[in-house]
């Protein structure tokens, strides 16, 4: 059954960072379904391209047409207060995302993660892997039919992370999801088709 509706037209977009030209004239389309990886050198704009379709930043010309308007943007900073532990971090994210969830909801957001066990953690107490892994769990508190914009989401977490990471993307394209991402990592998708953007 798919569980999102979301896509995605970019047509002949170009931005700036600092007064700085990074791309322009970028196209692609990514449909339901689909697993997208930005790619390109350090400095290319990897991450402002998924800023820009995340809506927290501005293009400097071109155009962005998406179908289904929710999306869950998770960048190099975790989203996460430091002060809160991790559940009430999480039931804020939810909150915000317009999808408030009871704690067991929560819990198994976590579980999904593999950091059940850390939910009355302070976030800040947190090592690099399971703030990484606590920050992720907010896409499992998302509304279902949101895409995935996931910045290095790999980054801090050790291999099985990553490839339970990997089976998650993977369940979630398949499902009729809309993920994009960046690495410089090389993981292994099981059953997602890859199609490149690069920069």
């Amino acid at each position: 059954m798919t569980t999102t509706t979301a896509s995605l037209v970019v047509t002949d977009l170009a931005a700036n960072r600092g007064g700085r030209a990074v791309f322009s004239g970028l196209h692609f389309t990514a449909a339901p379904g689909t697993l997208t990886r930005v790619s390109g050198p350090n400095g290319a704009g990897k991450t402002t391209l998924l800023r820009i379709l995340a809506g927290l930043t501005s293009p400097l010309m071109g155009r962005i047409d998406w179908q289904g308007r929710p999306r869950v943007f998770i960048g190099h900073g975790q989203g996460m207060n430091d002060s809160l532990d991790v559940i009430d971090n999480l039931r804020f994210a939810a909150h915000l995302a317009g999808t408030p969830a009871t704690d067991d909801a929560l819990r198994q957001a976590l579980a999904r993660l593999g950091v059940a066990n850390l939910v009355r953690r302070r976030f800040g107490s947190l090592s690099q892997g399971q703030k990484r892994r606590s920050a992720l769990a907010r896409l499992f508190v998302a509304p279902t039919e949101a895409a995935w914009l996931l910045d290095e989401p790999f980054v801090a977490l050790d291999v099985a992370t990553q490839a339970l990471l990997a089976r998650l993307i993977d369940e979630r394209v398949g499902a009729g999801g809309l993920v994009l991402f960046t690495s410089h990592q090389e993981v292994d998708f099981a059953g997602a088709t890859l199609q490149e953007v690069r920069l």
